[in-house]
């Protein structure tokens, strides 16, 4: 089921963004045919006892009497020759006391054209019509409209249900939550047509439909029906060992083939650790006691399916060990490549001097192709549970919001995990032509012997470079884990955090979640992609724990902003992170 992220109501049904594309090109009929509400008075707010938002944000039609109606009159004429189309709707019936209520029509237009002014499809539940409680469609079978068929889609579902029509190279092809119901010739149809969507009560009674989703669409199968998504928890792997007292941080893929993902949920066995709303998926589980644990996510849908991944075994041990880091690998790239290898015409070695850290050599990545990478050779690292890697880089002509990624492969590069990425902002943290130190570790991703490391440029074309020196890879064995003095900087964001920010892409609303560990002062603000600063959300100081903030998509002058990529970035207590979100609305 579509969800309203924010909890809110919506005023008025043309408020309710997914069906403002359907209902944007409607007026609405009641309690007959004349018009209750021409399109602008939709647009501009209209509600009534008739039509009005129920449960948050489903779209409530209701009608009572004989031979009444509360239905979207779609205003575009179309003819089959025009091509195929398809309506789409997902739709409860939660009262009915007539006989029979009809929900979606195809409605010929007398005005336009020569056809009989009849509805040519009815999709219709009736509650005494044997069999009793079955939803049915009523089309007419020959040109004049005087012959009606009637076609048994079966027992009508309780709750909310799919419904399809698609009319497909003649033919009319009628789905129920994914199944073909019905797959008939009607090429004769050749008059100006419309969609209805609503009510229209055939006997004397009331009805009330909710509708979840309504829009149309090129005539393509699987816009009705619902598959269940799927999930994996891709960090950490199956068998990590841990230190008593760690902080864990689990993170999922997820995808719908039919739909959009609209949470993912952590579990340990039958608890529930925490959910994230936005890609990317991810929870941080904090202070982890000694133990043996099993670890699932659970992926939820638009419409509410659900799946569940495989489970990941992971241990917690007491402590002791550990013992120091150990150097795997130093390369600063004045003999050569090392243990490092190019991906291709996008990667190289460069020599000249300026953007190496140390002497005259460095790696060099750009672009975003599947040459934009430098990886190592295979590393024998199954005697170690633990990795970092520090290095040195320079950014030269990014663009903002570009970013480049660390990655890591147990199985000799046949599948990369993204351990962390740097986004080039003007003005954030890391910024153009500046020479930045980075160390970063890899607890928990089950090391082997073909251990692999890898470096990504996500750029748009071969200006965009970065520049990558002095590379030290480093391991240790099990055990308690250490932070230097040198670190605290690191220690404190491992807390502090952004939590998540939902939904993304922004849809009107958009809702921030942080944490603090320490009273700190906190600025959040969003920028363009040429580094300015249109909307400040935050600004001052906040005590420690969990915050939250809602933002309207509006600029600092309160106008709306254009669709499109923009930043979020976050200063807590002087250290800068920065989100790329979407406004898509």
């Amino acid at each position: 089921m579509s969800g309203n992220a924010f909890g809110q109501t919506y005023n008025a049904p043309y408020d309710i963004p997914r069906f403002q594309a359907f209902m944007g090109g409607c007026k609405l009929q009641a309690p007959t045919s004349s018009t209750a509400a021409t399109q602008s008075q939709l647009v501009n707010g209209y509600t009534s006892s008739w039509f009005y938002v129920a449960d948050g944000d489903k779209v409530a039609f209701n009608q009572s009497g004989s031979l009444n109606r509360t239905e979207l009159r779609h205003e575009t004429n179309w003819t089959l020759s025009q091509g195929n189309r398809s309506l789409h709707a997902r739709i409860n019936i939660v009262h009915q006391t007539c006989d029979q209520v009809t929900v979606l029509q195809i409605h010929d237009d007398a005005n336009a054209g020569s056809g009989p002014n009849k509805p040519l499809l009815r999709i219709y539940k009736h509650q005494t019509k044997s069999p009793v409680n079955h939803l049915w469609a009523a089309y007419k079978t020959d040109a004049g409209g005087s012959a009606t068929s009637h076609i048994d889609l079966g027992l009508a579902p309780t709750g909310y249900f799919n419904c399809d029509i698609r009319l497909v190279n003649g033919n009319m092809i009628i789905d129920v939550d994914g199944v073909q119901k019905a797959n008939v010739n009607v090429s004769f149809w050749t008059f100006p047509s419309y969609w209805k969507a609503g009510v229209y009560l055939q006997d004397a009674g009331e009805a009330t439909a909710y509708f979840d989703e309504l829009y149309a669409g090129d005539g393509s199968p699987g816009t009705g029906g619902n598959s269940s998504p799927t999930t994996s928890i891709t960090s950490p792997v199956n068998g990590a060992g841990f230190t008593a007292g760690s902080n864990i941080t689990i993170t999922a893929n997820a995808s719908d083939t039919d739909g959009t993902i609209s949470k993912v949920e952590f579990f340990q066995g039958a608890i529930k650790l925490g959910e994230d709303l936005s890609f990317p998926y991810s929870y941080t589980w904090n202070n982890v006691s000694a133990g043996n644990y099993n670890l699932t996510s659970v992926a939820t849908d638009n419409q509410g399916a659900t799946g569940t991944s495989s489970v990941v075994s992971i241990s917690v041990n007491s402590g002791g060990g550990g013992g120091s880091w150990a150097e795997i690998s130093n390369e600063n790239f004045e003999s050569g490549w090392g243990i490092w290898n190019d991906g291709g015409s996008d990667a190289s070695l460069y020599t000249s001097g300026t953007h190496a850290h140390q002497g005259t050599s460095a790696l060099n990545i750009q672009d975003n192709t599947s040459s934009s990478v430098v990886s190592t050779d295979n590393l024998s690292l199954s005697a170690y549970t633990d990795l970092k890697v520090d290095f040195w880089f320079k950014a030269v002509s990014m663009e903002n919001g570009e970013d480049f990624w660390l990655q890591v492969s147990t199985d000799g590069g046949s599948n990369y995990t993204t351990v962390k990425s740097w986004v080039i902002t003007s003005g954030s943290t890391y910024e153009n032509n500046n020479f930045y130190q980075e160390s970063v570790e890899l607890l928990g991703y089950g090391l082997s012997n073909q251990t692999r490391i890898r470096f990504r440029c996500d750029a748009s074309d071969n200006g965009d470079d970065i520049y990558l020196d002095e590379i030290v890879i480093s391991a240790k064995g099990s055990g308690a884990r250490t932070t230097s003095e040198s670190e605290p900087s690191q220690a404190l964001l491992l807390q502090s955090q952004i939590s998540r920010i939902y939904p993304n892409p922004v849809k009107g609303k958009m809702l921030v979640e942080y944490e603090l560990a320490d009273d700190s002062h906190v600025i959040i603000s969003v920028l363009n992609l040429s580094g300015q600063v249109i909307a400040q959300l935050e600004n001052g100081p906040r005590k420690a724990g969990a915050h939250a903030l809602e933002w309207n998509a509006l600029s600092t002058s309160g106008a709306p902003l254009p669709k499109g990529m923009y930043l979020v970035r976050f200063n807590l207590n002087g250290e800068n992170q920065v989100r790329r979100i979407l406004i898509s609305e």
